[in-house]
């Protein structure tokens, strides 16, 4: 009997492989189930899991599934002892081979480890959204997998959710080592929102 939840969560997490090992994590793969005490589903690289979501549920995930799975993230990246942590959804009418362009999500605070701009005001839990080719720069930028070239250096677009509205807040910056303080930006002018 053919386990598909198993097989779309597989064929998921091979697609985000093969997108990060393109993409200056050349030894990421896929981890083992390790029980309740989960690790994520793939190491890009020390000190850096992700948690992906393929398929359907994935594709139509409400706020609350993305609520959800960010805490199961979370409770992975505390077993695997990683500094960094993301969760990767699959994104609507995006296939297998564009990987790249599915949604990474992250909780504020768990940008620390990756952004220059710390103690923020502004509530930890805000929900960050951009997409998956844009997280894995940003996590480079930071150190970890391959340095960043010039070359790479490119748009990077990205979501906060607005705690007090619940409108999303669309920042934009040229270069991936402009996004901490184009988080910082809309970080502030969101919590000036009334």
């Amino acid at each position: 009997m053919v386990n598909r939840p198993k097989n779309i969560g597989t064929a998921a997490e091979t697609a985000v492989v093969r997108a990060a090992r393109t993409r200056g994590f050349p030894h990421a793969d896929r981890l083992t189930l390790t029980g309740n005490k989960d690790r994520g589903d793939i190491g890009l690289c020390p000190g850096v899991i992700l948690e992906i979501k393929g398929g359907e549920k994935a594709r139509a995930a409400s706020d609350l599934d993305i609520e959800r799975w960010l805490d199961e993230t979370n409770r992975e990246a505390l077993h695997a002892n990683a500094d960094v942590a993301l969760l990767v959804t699959q994104r609507r009418g995006v296939g297998y081979p564009n990987a790249h362009r599915w949604w990474a999500w992250w909780r504020l605070s768990w940008l620390d480890n990756v952004r220059d701009a710390r103690n923020v005001d502004a509530e930890p839990d805000i929900v960050v959204r951009m997409l998956l080719d844009d997280a894995l720069t940003l996590i480079r930028t930071a150190g970890y997998g391959q340095p960043v070239t010039d070359l790479e250096q490119g748009d990077v677009t990205f979501v906060i959710d607005d705690v007090t509205t619940g409108a999303p807040r669309t920042a934009h910056t040229r270069s991936a080592h402009g996004v901490a303080g184009q988080i910082t930006a809309v970080i502030e002018a969101t919590s000036a929102t009334p």
